[in-house]
């Protein structure tokens, strides 16, 4: 069944009226530090964002993450009032679930509210050792709307998976968080554009209608020595052979930056072109790199008029690579980026086969055992043996067995309830490497008994 999701604007908020223009935006990110880290350089480099902010029109507003360096990040909220004034622009902080559950959660949203912040960019949060709980992404959304009418919400998705279960598991999860009451949604950071190309043609078919905002980084040196290992980022992978591009580009010495700025701003041409309402650039640290990003890119749009020329120039500068190894290359749509005049017309891109991962004969029938017994409703020693057999644990469950495929959600590291988070790695394992994950499991199993629309229900 399709459904239609319709955007509402309802107050001064800039930044809802920006994505309300329909013109292209874009959002600049700030990566908070360590509380020890050099706090003059930080306030030095924020004034400077800040500042050239204030000059750039195009600029609608400065993200500032949460917890992303370590637990010990600067609060955003301490900057939030400086980028205010000095920018006059609205700042998105983004609220992540580590360390929190739904009580925490409610604190921290108020906290924002009575600061006065209106955006939030509301994530679960990669897995980290220093933390034994997490608030699901999900329940963030539904815990800022019935708080604060004013919060303009926005929500993730990872795009960059290569497996059908992971990619439509991502996708299944964004329209929940939709559902919950998301405004807008911010990619996770990558550089396959046939993933960004994917991402727009999949609202298009489930006529969503809502911002989508791409999140792109200028890749660093350091970035650079970390595509050894494939990845910079928990739940994106890249290929052998791009990472061996990379590190060619690096061995280029003084031209890597160069090279580097170029590719960012190609990606901020193609996401206009494609669509999307913005982009938000992250991995700047001085306003002298922000402005060099919005110039080039800027002048860069001017230089392709249409969207297949963009596709052959971004074809030709990778040289016909692929992103992603051979191993695990599903593409919801077929021929992707392969655009035949000025538009990209649905009619060019076809849905592509898939087929969920199989389930064995033994979880078929312990589903259609644990089914009929009902087995979370049963009490006592008798009960826990029958989870343990059934549904793979005998705590009690965090979530009613009958709503997640009789799978027991206690397996997840995170204890995430509303779906997978972004961080699973290429083959579908948990992003702590150490099992599959489950929500892939719960995937398949609703397939099979055609439940998928379960999983885009966000009042489990």
């Amino acid at each position: 069944m399709t459904v239609q999701y319709k955007m509402n604007f309802n107050d001064d908020n800039l930044l809802r009226q920006r994505l309300q223009s329909a013109q292209f935006m874009f959002l600049a990110e700030y990566k908070l530090p360590a509380k020890d880290d050099n706090v003059s350089r930080v306030f030095e480099e924020v004034n400077g964002i800040c500042e050239y902010s204030a000059e750039n029109q195009e600029i609608a507003a400065i993200s500032l993450t949460d917890k992303l360096s370590s637990e010990l990040s600067l609060d955003p909220l301490e900057l939030s009032p400086k980028i205010t004034s000095r920018s006059g622009k609205p700042p998105i902080i983004h609220v992540s679930g580590k360390g929190h559950d739904v009580d925490s959660v409610r604190e921290r949203l108020a906290s924002l509210s009575s600061e006065g912040i209106n955006n939030i960019l509301a994530v679960s949060g990669h897995l980290d050792d220093s933390y034994d709980r997490y608030c699901d992404s999900v329940e963030i959304i539904k815990q800022a709307k019935l708080l604060e009418k004013n919060f303009f919400i926005g929500a993730a998705v990872n795009p960059y998976k290569y497996r059908v279960n992971d990619s439509y598991g991502q996708y299944f999860k964004m329209i929940a968080k939709i559902k919950a009451g998301a405004d807008f949604i911010v990619t996770q950071t990558g550089w396959d554009m046939k993933k960004l190309h994917e991402l727009i043609l999949f609202t298009k078919m489930r006529d969503i209608h809502i911002p989508l905002i791409a999140r792109l980084s200028l890749i660093s040196e350091e970035d650079g020595q970390n595509f050894s290992n494939l990845g910079i980022d928990p739940g994106v992978s890249v290929s052998r052979e791009f990472a061996s591009l990379i590190q060619r580009e690096m061995a280029s010495g003084s031209q890597f930056m160069a090279t580097q700025l170029k590719r960012l701003c190609l990606q901020i041409v193609g996401c206009s072109l494609m669509g999307y309402s913005g982009v938000q650039i992250c991995g700047l640290r001085t306003a002298y790199e922000l402005q060099t990003v919005m110039e080039t890119a800027k002048k860069m749009m001017g230089d392709f008029r249409t969207v297949r020329e963009w596709s052959d120039e971004w074809n030709a500068f990778h040289h016909g690579i692929e992103m992603v190894g051979s191993a695990y290359n599903f593409y919801m749509f077929r021929n992707l980026l392969s655009f035949k005049g000025k538009s990209d017309s649905e009619d060019n891109f076809q849905l592509a086969e898939a087929a969920f991962e199989e389930v064995s004969l033994s979880d078929q029938l312990k589903y259609k055992i644990a089914s009929v017994l009902s087995i979370e409703t049963k009490k006592g020693f008798g009960g826990r043996v029958l989870r343990r057999i059934l549904s793979g644990d005998s705590d009690e469950a965090i979530l009613d067995l009958s709503k997640t495929q009789y799978v027991s959600l206690n397996k997840c590291p995170k204890k995430l309830v509303y779906g997978p988070c972004s961080g699973s790695q290429l083959n579908g394992d948990c992003e702590n490497g150490e099992l599959s994950c489950v929500h892939n499991e719960r995937i398949s199993l609703a397939a099979l008994n055609n439940e998928l629309d379960n999983l885009e229900d966000p009042d489990v």
